[in-house]
């Protein structure tokens, strides 16, 4: 799998690049929930004020995944599926 990761990385480097970037915004947006979660059970926020925050957490992630159905996420999802079928 890291043969192939790093074929990618060199073959195709913006789509690559996107990729992590992407997942990186993923993995932030998932701490960010979990921190408004823990501050609001830790009392340091209201639930109303973190039920907002909430939302605005869901809209930005709601925003990341539109990436789904744009033309470089088809390229992505298919070269991962036709090197998974390789291997």
């Amino acid at each position: 799998m890291s043969e192939l990761i790093d074929s990618l990385a060199i073959n195709f480097p913006r789509a690559y690049k996107h990729a992590l970037t992407l997942k990186s915004i993923r993995m932030l947006l998932s701490n960010e929930r979990r921190t408004i979660k823990q501050m609001e059970s830790n009392g340091v926020i209201s639930e109303k004020d973190a039920e907002g925050l909430l939302e605005k957490v869901d809209e930005r992630t709601d925003e990341l995944n539109t990436f789904r159905y744009t033309i470089p996420g088809t390229i992505l999802r298919r070269l991962f599926r036709k090197s998974s079928k390789e291997l």
